[in-house]
């Protein structure tokens, strides 16, 4: 017979966020809302959460985010266990006294008015701590969301578990809050990555799917640190999800699937959930590294159509986007595009930038702004010296050589 484990809650709740297209166009994202309803579905499918609100795109405003802090928050029940999840924009406003607040950006939210986006901290010390809820735990895809935790949690994991420790760390006087972000609290995040996914959230919903059993939010934070961390290197990008804690500190969140043969743990003790080892773990490796490794070999072999296919398989991202530009660049197709498509590949190349500190893809803007932008905009004259106003420093040696190569071949088509 299937049947639940000792359920650790009277229920399972959550509130899912994703906003992917905002009011105003230029704060629209690409895979937010669908990160969000990648949630949902595994909350609902595979662990049987009872209650789900969810508010997506042009729902997400101010007021309906802040009516179920404020409302369906406060109403959960003493034994509640209650998911928390938002992917969309986070911004981050130096106070007056020199520190950094951190705020969540709604659908109508404004970056330039922080008063019009919902304060980190107001959850974390009010809605939070107020909340009647026996766990919470807070898990954020977005820029900065490391401004939500108080702590970093240095507790270690336990590797076998029977029912009565779970009994232990979901008794009704041992609450607790915990928030996984993305990302450091100085940090902005990528936003494409693993399956179609964020690299954060995808590595978020692998964890919550490959689990036999149980999970708790201390094996999902590690793993995903870890998993991230690594990811972002393999993008030349710096992203370090945190994980922490907000309240209390004995117990944990506990994620049981719905349906799991008694057998498994009754009488026995149950090996926890494997998590990444920074040094061995196979497993983080990205699907799309031997893409862009196949990619880059293509243009350093001057089969650039070869390359252009290629790019059609790989998701959006800095990394699509600096070598779709550095292709047409090498291919000279940049000069017979009209000055308003020039001056969007400098937008999308600015953005792709600002998000994930892509070196790659700053130096192919610096390229484009110095040397072609301005030159099919007339502004100014192209500077002799275009290429070597970049700094190869920065880069990886693989990338270092894509844009050497680039500018040898430029050179061989100009005599």
């Amino acid at each position: 017979m299937i049947n639940r484990i000792s359920k650790p809650y009277s229920a399972y709740k959550a509130l899912i966020i994703g906003i992917s297209q905002y009011a105003d166009p230029q704060y629209d994202l690409t895979y937010a809302r669908s990160d969000a309803e990648a949630v949902v579905k595994v909350l609902s499918e595979e662990y049987g959460f009872d209650h789900m609100a969810t508010l997506y795109d042009e729902q997400a405003t101010r007021a309906n985010i802040i009516d179920y802090f404020e409302q369906d928050l406060q109403r959960t029940n003493e034994d509640d266990g209650v998911l928390l999840f938002f992917a969309g924009h986070g911004i981050t406003v130096t106070s007056s006294i020199g520190d950094e607040r951190g705020f969540l950006v709604p659908y109508d939210g404004n970056s330039a008015q922080p008063y019009a986006n919902i304060s980190l901290s107001t959850i974390r010390d009010d809605y939070l701590v107020m909340a009647p809820a026996k766990h919470i735990f807070m898990v954020l895809d977005c820029c900065y969301g490391g401004l939500a935790l108080r702590d970093i949690d240095t507790r270690k994991l336990v590797n076998t578990i029977d029912e009565q420790m779970i009994a232990d760390w979901t008794r009704r006087d041992r609450k607790v809050r915990q928030v996984l972000s993305a990302g450091m609290k100085d940090q902005q995040v990528l936003d494409g990555g693993l399956h179609g996914h964020s690299i954060f959230t995808g590595r978020f919903l692998e964890t919550l799917q490959h689990s036999p059993s149980w999970i708790t939010a201390d094996h999902i934070g590690l793993h995903v640190k870890t998993c991230v961390a690594r990811d972002a290197m393999d993008r030349h990008c710096r992203q370090t999800p945190q994980y922490g804690l907000t309240l209390g500190s004995d117990g944990t969140f506990v994620f049981i699937p719905a349906t799991i043969k008694m057998s498994k743990l009754q009488n026995t003790s149950h090996p926890g959930p494997s998590v990444a080892n920074p040094a061995t773990e196979q497993a983080c490796v990205p699907s799309g590294v031997n893409k862009l490794d196949k990619i880059k070999k293509s243009i350093l072999d001057g089969d650039s159509e070869a390359a252009y296919t290629q790019l059609e398989t790989l998701g959006s991202g800095p990394e699509k986007t600096a070598l779709n530009t550095l292709l047409d660049i090498s291919k000279g197709r940049i000069h017979h595009i009209p000055n308003q498509k020039a001056q969007r590949m400098c937008q999308s190349l600015h953005r792709m930038y600002s998000q994930s500190n892509h070196p790659l893809c700053g130096c192919i803007l610096q390229i484009i702004k110095k040397e072609y932008y301005l030159k099919l905009s007339r502004k100014m004259p192209v500077p002799e010296n275009g290429w070597e106003l970049i700094d190869l420093s920065i880069l990886k040696e693989d990338d270092r050589q894509l844009l050497k190569t680039v500018q040898e071949n430029r050179k061989k088509d100009a005599q």
